[in-house]
């Protein structure tokens, strides 16, 4: 993959690193004229030092969705956060991609979307972000309305099961792999 080194890009504004590999958002780069788009850097440990293996954007990327402000990898998945992406009108609501790591060793498959049950504004879902395992935690870092009543929201895409609220642990399962549901 081609390191596009943009001015202004803030690359390296996120970082995770799981085993060989290092996960590097760049949340301001822009993409086909638009501005904070963002997109993620796949680098991979070779017996020589280090390789970048790919760059990742956001398929439904739009201006100002910050896609990348937070990244977590584990082994089989890796999440990016979009804290600004706009959902159902909502602005700076956010969402969390999910990639699962194929059989080749890509990570820039066809992801799983993750938003909030509840969209709001300047929610932030997304930011930030963290695997350990198979275990998935999403931050919204602005959202009110996550504790309203004490209510856990858990959401099933997929083969997946996610649940957030902040610290909130929660499985993943690969598909891959032929896993179960979580809970």
């Amino acid at each position: 993959a081609n390191l596009d080194k943009k001015a202004g890009a803030h690359f390296g504004f996120s970082i995770d690193a799981n085993a060989d590999y290092i996960a590097v958002g760049a949340p301001f780069e822009e993409i086909v004229g638009y501005s904070k788009v963002g997109a993620v850097y796949i680098f991979n440990f070779l017996v020589d030092g280090w390789e970048n293996k790919e760059r990742i954007t956001a398929a439904d990327g739009e201006g100002k969705d910050f896609y990348s402000g937070s990244v977590s990898i584990s082994d089989n998945f890796l999440a990016v956060g979009a804290p600004q992406k706009t959902i159902e009108g909502k602005a700076f609501s956010g969402k969390v991609y999910i990639y699962a790591k194929s059989q080749t060793g890509s990570w820039n498959t066809i992801p799983t979307g993750l938003i909030p049950a509840e969209p709001h504004e300047s929610d932030f879902y997304g930011f930030p972000t963290a695997i350990k395992g198979d275990t998935l935690m999403v931050g919204s870092n602005n959202n009110p309305h996550t504790f309203k009543g004490g209510k856990f929201y858990k959401e099933e895409v997929g083969d997946y099961i996610f649940g957030y609220f902040r610290a909130k642990d929660t499985k993943l399962y690969h598909p891959e792999h032929g896993k179960g549901k979580g809970k």
